[in-house]
């Protein structure tokens, strides 16, 4: 817009005044879709619609185009459940083989409150998911066999690398159970979270409290079979 048509000097031509202030005018209507959507913004994280669109160098001003801006934030402990009430339990055995080697082989379920991504926001929500196997070998050995179809052993403590790598294959499918996207698409806040959760788990203990349960439940049942 060249403000230069403004000037009170009698030779601007009407239709230059006239064009000068509709972009004033239009500018000023920008201004206004610029700062409700930085408000939006910092009281919601996040802001759809049409607002003015900004270039490296210098605004825009009158280019105006629909899309989605999201505030970037951190993952933090309080976005998502506190996983206390996290517990697993075992559905119906079946008899697998593997190498020859016979074993009972029982699905493992999580249930508690989980988290979603709903219009954008992280919301709590109640979750019963099926997670991978557990293995029942007639010697005593448990093992358990992720939805990846990672067969790691069952570990009291998570201290060595083998003991660590089975904690990773629990936490991550204990994290894509609890977790849950209901929009069109994950954003990226959400996507961090996911990323972040499985070391929340093992780092709190929940990982080591729920491998126990599991490990106490199919020694029940093993020895209810046998």
């Amino acid at each position: 817009m060249d403000l230069s048509k403004l000037a009170a000097n009698g030779t601007a031509e009407p239709d230059a005044v006239r064009r000068a202030f509709r972009d004033l005018r239009r500018l000023v209507r920008l201004g206004r879709m610029a700062e409700a959507a930085l408000s939006r913004i910092r009281e919601k994280g996040w802001a759809d619609g049409k607002f003015p669109a900004a270039g490296h160098d210098r605004y825009k001003s009158l280019d105006v185009r629909s899309y989605y801006l999201e505030a970037v934030r951190t993952p933090t402990r309080d976005m998502v459940p506190a996983f206390a009430d996290l517990t697993v339990s075992l559905g119906k055995p079946i008899t697998g083989s593997h190498g020859g080697t016979e074993f009972k082989e029982v699905p493992l379920w999580l249930s508690g409150t989980g988290f979603a991504q709903l219009n954008r926001e992280v919301v709590p929500r109640q979750v019963g998911e099926r997670l991978g196997s557990l293995r029942l070998k007639k010697d005593g050995g448990i093992t358990y066999e992720s939805k990846q179809s990672k067969v790691v052993k069952l570990y009291s403590e998570f201290k060595s690398e083998k003991s660590l790598q089975s904690a990773s294959a629990f936490a991550d499918d204990f994290t894509a159970a609890l977790g849950g996207c209901d929009d069109a698409s994950p954003s990226q806040l959400y996507n961090d979270l996911m990323e972040q959760v499985p070391e929340w788990l093992i780092g709190e203990g929940h990982v080591r409290r729920l491998c126990l349960e599991a490990r106490d439940a199919a020694r029940v049942l093993g020895v209810m079979s046998s």
